[in-house]
Formats: structure tokens, C-alpha cells, sequence
């Protein structure tokens, strides 16, 4: 007979990583990849696209936010590069993933802390149905949507 401590922590595995693929289903379906981009949005995603190129954040384009903010598409950019992607749309699927990760996390935060996989996966799920956040999500993302994966990671 299995233990259950066993069991629930497969069945956690389990919804964890459905719950990455169902994050990003639903903010692809929903939203789409084809918004049009802010212009924050824009300038972070130039800042990393020069500095993909060896130009530092604030030589590139100065802007009063933290370089974080410039520096936060920069593996999207190597990797959109690398496989001969479109900046942008790899951009928006890093960010994509950034918030699948958020929800992920968050219900594995939600299990630790004595939650039913039910009311976890509601409420990671819930993460993406604000509609500020998602929109953000897919229009290429501020780097807010790693401070909360950030955040999340932090407890």
C-alpha cells in the first residue's frame, strides 16, 4: 500500500506542471501574442536587445527605472537569436512563461501551507484572471511579472 504523503506529493508534481501548461494555454487563447506593445514595453525590450550586443542599460537608453527593467528580455532575446524567433514574440512567450512559473509556484506556496489542490489551483489560476496582470503578461510584459515570480519565490 503506498503512503499517502507519497501520493499527494505525485499528485502535486502533477498539477504543478499542468498547471504551467494551462497557464500559458489560457493567456495565449484568451489574450493572443499579437497586442499591440507599450511603449515601456518597447524601450525594455530595445535595452535588451542592445544589450545582447555588450551596451549597458542606461548607455543604451536612459530611463529612470532600475536596469533590471532593461536587462529582463535579455535571455529572450539570446534565445529568440539562437532558434531565428521574432524579439518580440519570444519576448512575450518569456514573459508568458514568467507568469506560468508565478502561478506554479503559487500553488505549490498554497499546498505547503495546508490548502486542498482544489483551492490552490484556483487560486493559482486566479493569477492570471486579472485582467491587468494577463494583459501585461502578453503584450510583452513589464518586469513587474518577475517581481511577483520573485516575490512568490521569496516565501
Amino acid at each position: 500500500m503506498p503512503d499517502n504523503g507519497m501520493t499527494e506529493n505525485r499528485i502535486d508534481k502533477l498539477v504543478f506542471v499542468g498547471l504551467l501548461f494551462l497557464s500559458v494555454a489560457l493567456l495565449v487563447v484568451f489574450h493572443g501574442l499579437n497586442t499591440d506593445i507599450p511603449r515601456d514595453n518597447a524601450i525594455y525590450l530595445y535595452s535588451a536587445i542592445e544589450a545582447t550586443k555588450g551596451v549597458p542599460p542606461y548607455v543604451s537608453l536612459f530611463d529612470i527605472k532600475t536596469p533590471l527593467t532593461s536587462l529582463y528580455y535579455t535571455p529572450a532575446i539570446f534565445i529568440a537569436e539562437a532558434i531565428n524567433v521574432e524579439h518580440l514574440t519570444m519576448a512575450r512567450l518569456w514573459s508568458v512563461a514568467t507568469t506560468a512559473l508565478s502561478c506554479g509556484v503559487l500553488f505549490l506556496i498554497l499546498r505547503r501551507l495546508g490548502f486542498s489542490v482544489l483551492v490552490a489551483t484556483l487560486a493559482a489560476l486566479s493569477l492570471i484572471a486579472i485582467p491587468g496582470f494577463a494583459l501585461q503578461t502578453v503584450t510583452g510584459g513589464r518586469p513587474k511579472v518577475l517581481v511577483v515570480l520573485l516575490f512568490l519565490l521569496n516565501w
